[in-house]
């Protein structure tokens, strides 16, 4: 069979495609893509079975390894499915426990992923993972256990992005430039759509502390505003940052 994935003290064999095609071997000296023949004895250890190597021959090395099986994260957690390589795409319904084990989930059933190969340690509850391995069991529980960061990935960059840090309102000659609160999302990145308004001949777009608007030419917008509430003394490093007790009013209305 064709060695599929290796790990610190076992790899997993593969001959052919489909349920049945893979076993569990314990045991070194191979490589991916190795096509090998292997004696030992075959048990179930700890549920799993596995052969338990006492010699391997390597007949040729470099050969392609089988597509790995596109399942449902439930569809995998059966016996006929060990060993072989497969993938699953799903929602990370809780993030690693004490053992570094977290889950995904199609909607079918919850799927452990396991760090025997790889801690993946970038998951993020409610993102949608793909996580590709030979299927594994132990402690009572069906599990993946990618190689390292080629065999899992966010399948879905949009799935831990919220899109709710629009730009600033800013002038544009005497038009205003505006956000909505919410933006779309396209391959990880955010974007909002601008909206211009004109502030017309009597109004004025203006940029202050209160952010930038359209100012009433009619209103005088500090007439009834008092700047007696200084931001409170600070230290900036080892210097001391102070404010006046008055302060003066910009031509928002902001103090």
């Amino acid at each position: 069979g064709i060695v599929t994935a290796t790990y610190s003290d076992r790899y997993a064999l593969q001959d052919g495609s489909g349920s049945y095609s893979g076993i569990w071997v314990v045991g070194t000296g191979v490589t991916l893509g190795d096509d090998v023949t292997v004696e030992g004895v075959v048990d179930n250890l700890s549920d799993l079975l596995t052969i338990t190597q006492s010699a391997v021959t390597v007949n040729s090395s470099g050969n392609t390894l089988p597509e790995a099986e596109v399942l449902t994260t439930l569809t995998l957690q059966d016996d006929s499915w060990e060993g072989v390589l497969a993938t699953a795409t799903g929602t990370c319904t809780a993030a690693a426990n004490n053992y570094n084990e977290w889950t995904i989930d199609d909607g079918s059933g919850a799927l452990l992923v396991d760090d025997l190969g790889y801690e993946f340690g970038q998951e993020v509850v409610d993102g949608i993972y793909t996580v590709t391995s030979p299927v594994y069991y132990s402690y009572g529980a069906f599990k993946l256990i990618p190689m390292s960061s080629d065999y899992v990935g966010l399948a879905d960059a949009c799935s831990v992005v919220t899109c709710d840090a629009p730009p600033a309102a800013a002038c544009i000659g005497n038009e205003l430039l505006t956000y909505p609160p919410e933006g779309s999302c396209s391959d990880g990145a955010c974007s909002y759509a601008a909206t211009n308004a004109d502030c017309g001949d009597t109004a004025t777009c203006t940029d202050g502390a209160n952010g930038s608007m359209c100012v009433d030419d009619s209103v005088d917008p500090c007439a009834d505003v008092v700047c007696e509430a200084p931001p409170a003394d600070t230290c900036d490093g080892n210097a001391a940052l102070s404010y006046p007790a008055v302060g003066s009013c910009d031509a928002t209305g902001a103090c």
